[in-house]
């Protein structure tokens, strides 16, 4: 593993994960990263490590309630949260209503009941303390993508009813989702 240093404009070789897997949810916040889920071989793990970069070593935290890799997550409100992810090798089958958080504050991870999580999640964001997700909520992945809120706090999705002209959610759904769609983002009540 490498880390960038922003100050330098330089990559440095930084510490391994402990446990080596693909397939990894990576979500950082300004004072760590967390490598979560994945797969080592054929076994789907519920393994989460901590990076911290100033004593640059990893170290094991709570560990998910699914095992699962190929997750999206995001943290909001200094809480992370995880959405869809394959939890068997029959993909139609890896959709899940359970939508994970976890409290550093506890460490532990709370599983979430929603209705309507997406059945195919392509992209996480958080923006002003809102969590953007691009997915399928549908288990016909050849159908639209959407762009909808979830609401931390109602534990509900939102759809998002207005995205600016020239962009698809499709397309978005292989970038990152640029700042004027996000603000211009108007959830339907």
């Amino acid at each position: 593993m490498h880390k960038y240093n922003p100050e330098t404009n330089l990559w440095q070789e930084a510490a391994p994960l402990t446990f080596a897997r693909s397939g990894i949810c990576a979500v950082a916040d300004r004072y760590s990263l967390l490598a979560i889920g994945g797969m080592s071989g054929s076994e789907f793990l519920d393994v989460v490590e901590k990076f911290d970069p100033e004593r640059n070593c990893w170290s094991q935290i709570a560990s998910t309630i699914e095992r699962k890799a190929l997750s999206y997550g995001a943290i909001s409100r200094d809480k992370v949260f995880i959405f869809g992810g394959c939890t068997g090798f029959q993909w139609r089958v890896s959709g899940t209503n359970l939508i994970e958080m976890y409290d550093p504050a506890l460490n532990e991870w709370t599983g979430i009941q929603s209705v309507g999580p997406p059945k195919h999640c392509f992209g996480v964001v958080t923006f002003k303390g809102e969590v953007f997700v691009i997915g399928n909520w549908t288990e016909d992945s050849s159908q639209d993508s959407y762009l909808k809120v979830y609401d931390v706090d109602e534990n509900e999705w939102k759809p998002c009813a207005s995205i600016p002209r020239g962009f698809t959610v499709k397309c978005l759904a292989l970038l990152r989702i640029p700042r004027d769609i996000l603000r211009s983002c108007r959830v339907v009540q």
